[in-house]
């Protein structure tokens, strides 16, 4: 098994991790909860990760991507609508589809975490429709274009603008606009 490279977490990091994850969860409620609490989690995490690293780990992603879809099969078992579970998984895969292509056309831009981020916070977006997973992402990506040419124009953040701080802007604000909508 491969070794896994650890740096201890920030405290603010994992305080801001819980309360994210209690507000996302909150605001959505019902069997789907847990799932919110853990992609509040998540975003918070890798978002200081980007920052910090310029990368998304793979080993957070992908031990966090079964938590998310068992969460998701769950919720969808519970609330007896398997065709949501199948829904968001389809969402989850045509983001992370296009954004892979994105990524592949224009080298430099987009990384393939950027481009797996999307795809593990698309499951309990998808949760909530296509137009949660579509709006989270041109939230983060619209906000990324502002900071890049504000960043440019300082002389800033030479090496690329962290895309996960700003996706998870796009994910929080979503969350609780669906949350807040009876």
């Amino acid at each position: 098994m491969a070794t896994v490279r650890t740096r201890r977490t920030h405290p603010l990091t994992t305080g801001s991790a819980a309360l994210v994850g209690a507000v996302l969860g909150g605001a959505i409620g019902g069997w789907a909860a847990p799932m919110f609490v853990v992609l509040g989690g998540l975003v918070v995490v890798v978002s200081e990760t980007d920052l910090r690293e310029r990368r998304i780990p793979n080993a957070i992603l992908l031990r966090v991507a079964p938590l998310l879809i068992a969460g998701l099969v769950l919720a969808a078992v519970a609330a007896r609508d398997p065709a949501r579970a199948l829904t968001a998984v389809g969402w989850a895969v045509l983001v992370s589809a296009l954004f892979y292509g994105a990524a592949v056309a224009v080298p430099g831009g987009l990384g393939m975490g950027d481009v797996k981020l999307l795809a593990v916070t698309g499951v309990p977006l998808g949760w909530l429709g296509g137009g949660a997973v579509l709006t989270a992402a041109a939230i983060g990506f619209g906000l990324a274009g502002v900071a890049g040419l504000a960043a440019r124009r300082r002389g800033r953040w030479t090496d690329g603008v962290p895309f996960a701080p700003f996706h998870a802007a796009g994910v929080v604000a979503v969350v609780l606009a669906v949350g807040a909508t009876p």
